[in-house]
């Protein structure tokens, strides 16, 4: 990846790696930290966590991701399983702001991109205990 833009450094990695690997970055050296399309597929407990630790007071983080609706049934999530995306990473809106929260930070954005990416996809038994979300937060200072 390069960025045309003046003032912009984009780095691209394992999101394994950007805090604790190989291609290690200090404290405080960013100011956003964007994930699409992706969380699902890390372990976003420690994502949130790091990114508290690579960001400054007031910087922010971004991501988009499936989150589950009340009541969902087991059966979906023993698909989702399937599908890849492990039992700890299957957060509801509460354990969202909960896991946030805990890392450091405050919701400020959540907005719901459905009926536009899940739906056109799945079928509607399954749309109807998912939502593909868009989040931010802002590290307390």
């Amino acid at each position: 990846f390069s960025s045309k833009a003046e003032g912009i450094t984009m780095k691209h990695g394992r999101v394994e790696g950007i805090a604790r690997g190989v291609q290690r970055f200090s404290r405080g050296e960013f100011n956003k930290i964007v994930a699409i399309d992706s969380a699902h597929s890390f372990d976003k407990k420690q994502f949130f966590q790091d990114c508290a630790r690579l960001l400054k007071g007031g910087d922010r983080v971004a991501v988009s991701d499936v989150v589950l609706k009340k009541d969902c049934p087991l059966w979906l999530r023993m698909l989702l399983c399937i599908m890849n995306i492990r039992w700890a990473n299957q957060w509801t809106e509460v354990d969202y702001k909960k896991q946030l929260q805990a890392s450091g930070f405050r919701l400020t954005s959540w907005a719901s991109l459905e009926p536009h990416v899940l739906a056109i996809w799945l079928p509607s038994r399954v749309t109807a205990y998912l939502d593909y979300i868009v989040v931010s937060a802002e590290l307390e200072v």
